[in-house]
């Protein structure tokens, strides 16, 4: 606050009321939000003094970190760095499928003998079509009872591993690009797999990540500018106490 008034950086009641506002309109009706004021116990000059607080913290971070710039030569000093990390890239397959369900839900924990009977004979029928020379997209449109990849010609985009049902990367990363997968078993229901697109695992370049890359420098370098500058306003401001409570805030010494 004290910083604040020395800047002359202030918070208008526009500006807390178009907060107020977008904060209020996220609910489905202003009786929704009202409610949920009431369940929480806020009231209505709280949230505002908290929203207030909010962009003059926000106000006072663009005014301390306006200055800083990276240089390209920085950029790429935090590429070469952090590139094994940040910029890693596992192996990908951009997978299709062809979903037989166990039931109605999409996962079902303990499906009957005649639920799993009737998939399975769902999922052979469309292996058939594929081994017949059918398009597995079309197949996929047609049969696939996963209906939003259907859609797509049964297209789920690329997985890594670690991202789905072991028995399902097992089969999609086995495959090489344009092959079709045997009938397998998800706690999902039956698949078929076909992999239409492989990356392997790399760093990516410089040149791709540039930007990245200078956006988190800069925004590492702003953090770091900014826990300096809340160091020293604690160190720099006028505390008047009126109790005792000094003495419990001071700390030993080495700690933060």
């Amino acid at each position: 606050e004290q910083y604040a008034r020395e800047q002359n950086i202030e918070v208008s009641q526009q500006d807390i009321q178009e907060q107020y506002d977008q904060v209020a309109s996220s609910y489905p009706s202003p009786e929704a939000f009202e409610q949920e004021m009431e369940n929480r116990g806020l009231s209505t000059d709280f949230l505002k003094a908290e929203i207030r607080d909010q962009i003059l913290r926000s106000k006072i971070f663009d005014h301390v970190t306006q200055d800083i710039q990276v240089t390209e030569a920085e950029v790429e000093q935090f590429y070469q760095e952090n590139k094994d990390t940040l910029f890693y890239e596992q192996e990908k397959v951009r997978v299709s499928h062809i979903l037989a369900q166990f039931g109605e839900d999409m996962l079902v924990s303990n499906p009957s003998e005649e639920e799993r009977q009737r998939a399975l004979e769902k999922i052979q029928e469309a292996k058939a079509q594929v081994d017949a020379g059918q398009s597995f997209e079309d197949v996929a449109r047609d049969l696939s009872e996963d209906r939003h990849s259907a859609e797509n010609g049964g297209d789920i985009g690329y997985i890594s591993r670690g991202e789905m049902y072991e028995e399902f990367e097992a089969a999609a990363f086995s495959l090489q690009v344009g092959q079709v997968s045997d009938i397998l078993e998800t706690g999902f229901g039956y698949h078929i797999l076909k992999v239409t697109d492989r990356l392997q695992e790399h760093i990516k370049e410089f040149d791709q990540v540039r930007e990245t890359a200078e956006s988190l420098l800069e925004n590492e370098q702003k953090n770091h500018t900014w826990t300096e500058f809340i160091y020293g306003l604690l160190d720099d401001a006028q505390i008047e106490y009126h109790t005792d409570l000094r003495s419990s805030l001071v700390f030993e010494e080495g700690q933060p």
